[in-house]
């Protein structure tokens, strides 16, 4: 397993806060499909992230961050829904990326 970080170069299209979204960009085995952040509410001071990741190499890689100007830091996180209702979000460490899939960070899920 190789872990990697996202740099700004590959999520250009972060660079605007609000909505914003790119296509897709792909560098040696790794593609990261369709990265959006959904516009935030008004007054909000933080927002969330959305993207695929698709592992076309022979080995698992491992997402260690993601780096942006549009934001001045970001974390990981994965959406947990307690039996009261309540979504609440807990920091990952890391997103595993296994060799020949593909992971949705998404409304609900993981996402940054």
């Amino acid at each position: 397993m190789k872990p990697f970080a996202l740099a700004v170069a590959l999520l250009g299209s972060f660079a605007v806060f609000g909505a914003a979204h790119a296509h897709s960009v792909k560098k040696d085995t790794l593609e990261i499909i369709h990265p959006h952040i959904n516009e935030p509410f008004a007054g909000a001071k933080s927002a969330a992230a959305y993207m695929a990741i698709s592992n076309e190499g022979e080995a698992a890689d491992r997402l260690l961050g993601i780096e942006t100007p549009a934001a001045q830091k970001t974390s990981l996180h994965a959406t947990d829904h307690a039996g009261d209702g309540v979504a609440r979000m807990r920091p990952v460490a890391g997103i595993e990326i296994p060799a020949g899939e593909t992971v949705n960070l998404e409304p609900g899920g993981l996402h940054v």
